[in-house]
C-alpha cells in the first residue's frame, strides 16, 4: 500500500499495523517464475495495476495495465511477439513500454507509452522495482544464497501465492511471532511446545531475528509438513527473521539426538510479502531444503489450508481496524518486542522515502 492517497502521521503508523504505507524504493516479488508466460498475468502490486508476460527470448516484461489511449486494461488484449495489442482499438506496445503500431495511422505519438517496469528473475522468485526505473539498485536484494535459493544441491520447491486482504504489516508481524502457532495451528507446525519456548532475538541493520530451541517428536501432521518420521524424537532450531520490507524468512533445522554428528534436517521457507491493492498483500511462499528428497505430493494443499488459518485471523483484524479505526487500542506483552521493532523499523523506511521526495508531505508529529 502507498502513500499516494492518504498521507499517514507517525503515531498512526506506529500504533496501527493496518495501516502501513509501503516504501517503493524497494525490489518486491511481483510473482513465481511459473507464473509468467507467453499469456498474460494481471496482478496489482502498491496499489498499480501491471500485466506481466514472457517476451519471445523468455524474458519476464511488466508493464502497466492501462493503455494511455482510453484506459482499457491491456490484460484485455493479446501477445503479438514481443508487444501487447489493445483489445480496444489494436495499439501496440512493445517490451519498453513505447508504442510500435496504431493500425489508424502511420505516424507513432512518442507520448502513447505505457510505464516500463525493472524486473528480475532469480530461481522461483520474478522480482520487481517499485520506485524510479532509473534508481534500481541490485544491492538491495535480499540475499539468495542465504534465503536458500541459490544452495548447491538444495531442493527449490515453488509452493504457492495466497492474497491476504488485509496490510501487508499484519503479515509480516504473523510471520515473525511464531507464538501463536500451538494455537492457531495446533499439531501441524509443533507439539505444543512453541508458545512457551525460550527465545533469543537479535535487531540489526533494521532485520529482526528471533531463534528458539526445543526438543520434540512430531505427530502425523508435523511430520507432512516438514518431511519428518512421526514419532521420532528431534532436535529442532527454529529461527524467523523478518527482512524489511518485503520478505519473512523462516528456517527450520532438525538434528537426531541419537546421531548428533549426521548432517542435519534443514529447510528455509523464504514468504514474499508483497503489498497488493487497499488493504491486501501477497504471500509467496517457496520452500529450500538441504535433503533431496521431494515434499510429498498433497504438501501444497497441506500448507495452503495451514494458511489458510492465518488468512481468516488476519482478515479479521483488518475489518475490525477498518470498521472501528486506527485509535483501537494494542495491549503488547512481551512476545511481540520484535514486531513492534520491525514495525518500527518499517516507519524508518516509510520516513526517509518521504524525505526524499521533494513533492512529499513531511509526517505529522
Amino acid at each position: 500500500m502507498t502513500d499516494k492517497k492518504v498521507i499517514r502521521t507517525r503515531k498512526q503508523l506506529l500504533t496501527c499495523p493496518a495501516a502501513m504505507i509501503a516504501p517503493r524504493n524497494q525490489w518486491y516479488i511481483a510473482a513465481l517464475s511459473q507464473e509468467v508466460t507467453r499469456g498474460m498475468l494481471a496482478r496489482q502490486i502498491l496499489d498499480d495495476h501491471i500485466v506481466f508476460f514472457r517476451a519471445e527470448d523468455g524474458s519476464p516484461v511488466g508493464l502497466a495495465d492501462r493503455c494511455p489511449h482510453r484506459g482499457v486494461p491491456l490484460s484485455m488484449g493479446t501477445i503479438q511477439g514481443d508487444a501487447i495489442r489493445c483489445a480496444y482499438h489494436g495499439i501496440e506496445f512493445g517490451k519498453t513500454g513505447a508504442c510500435h503500431r496504431i493500425p489508424s495511422q502511420s505516424r507513432i505519438l512518442p507520448q502513447l507509452a505505457v510505464q516500463s517496469y525493472p524486473l528480475l528473475e532469480i530461481g522461483p522468485y520474478i522480482w520487481i522495482w517499485m520506485g524510479d526505473p532509473a534508481n534500481a539498485d541490485e544491492s538491495l536484494l535480499p540475499d539468495q544464497f542465504e534465503l536458500g535459493i541459490t544452495r548447491p544441491g538444495w531442493r527449490v520447491t515453488p509452493m504457492f501465492v495466497m492474497e491476504i486482504a488485509c496490510n501487508y504489516q499484519l503479515l509480516h508481524e504473523n510471520l515473525l511471532d511464531v507464538s501463536h502457532i500451538s494455537f492457531l495451528h495446533p499439531g501441524l507446525l509443533d507439539t505444543g511446545s512453541m508458545a512457551s519456548a525460550s527465545f533469543k532475538a537479535s535487531y540489526e541493520g533494521g532485520r529482526v531475528r528471533i531463534s528458539r530451541d526445543l526438543n520434540e517428536t512430531p505427530n502425523e501432521m508435523m511430520a507432512k509438513t516438514f518431511n519428518l518420521t512421526a514419532g521420532k524424537p528431534v532436535r529442532r532450531t527454529l529461527i524467523t527473521e523478518a527482512i524489511p520490507p518485503q520478505l519473512s524468512l523462516i528456517v527450520n533445522i532438525f538434528t537426531d539426538p541419537e546421531n548428533p554428528d549426521a548432517p542435519p534436517h534443514i529447510l528455509t521457507s523464504p514468504q514474499g510479502v508483497t503489498p497488493s491493492g487497499n488493504n491486501r498483500c501477497l504471500n509467496f511462499l517457496i520452500n529450500c531444503s538441504s535433503y533431496s528428497e521431494p515434499q510429498p505430493d498433497d504438501a501444497v494443499p497441506h500448507l495452503w489450508k495451514l494458511f489458510e488459518q492465518d488468512k481468516v485471523v488476519l482478515e479479521a483484524v483488518q475489518r475490525r481496524f477498518d470498521e472501528e479505526g486506527w485509535d483501537l487500542p494494542e495491549i503488547s506483552v512481551m512476545a511481540d518486542t520484535a514486531a513492534l521493532k520491525f514495525r518500527l523499523k518499517m516507519v524508518e523506511m516509510v520516513e526517509a522515502e518521504r524525505k526524499k521526495r521533494a513533492t512529499a508531505k513531511p509526517l505529522a508529529s
